[in-house]
Order: structure tokens, then sequence, then C-alpha cells
């Protein structure tokens, strides 16, 4: 369980919370976000591939979109996972 579900449980209390607990939730909540910021614009771009539109500025800036959101998710993860930045 990670530490920013285990605060929200009750097992970590508000006394015991750090600032890199702080943090470390912070960053856990924006990898979730982004996450599902990619899965909404893979969505967008499948119903633009639907109706023909691959073309069009709007399947472009999607997949632009998209592009940048799956690099920062995966940054995000290795950060998470290794515990640094590179």
């Amino acid at each position: 369980m990670n530490p920013e579900t285990r605060w929200l449980a009750g097992e970590i209390d508000a006394a015991a919370e750090t600032p890199a607990l702080r943090r470390l939730a912070a960053y856990e909540r924006l990898h979730r976000d982004v996450l599902g910021e990619l899965e909404e614009a893979e969505a967008r771009l499948s119903a633009l591939r639907k109706e023909g539109r691959e073309k069009s500025a709007t399947f472009r800036q999607t997949l632009g979109q998209k592009l940048l959101l799956a690099q920062f998710a995966q940054r995000l993860s290795q950060c998470l996972k290794d515990g640094h930045g590179k």
C-alpha cells in the first residue's frame, strides 16, 4: 500500500506525516492524474479514428498530447520505482 493510501486510510497519523511523505503522495497523485489524462487522450484518438479524422488538426494535436503524456508518465513511473530521477 502506498503512503498516500495509508495516510488516507488513517494508518499514518498527521503527527507522523513528514514533508517527504507529502511530496511522495503529491508525485503519486500526479502520476495517477497523468495516467488518467493519457487514457482520455487514447479514447479521443480512437473516436477520431472511427470517424476517419486521422488527418485533422484535432487528431494531430491529441496525438501530440498523448505522446507527451506517455513520456511524462514513463518518467514519473521510473522516478517512483527507483526513488530518484536518473
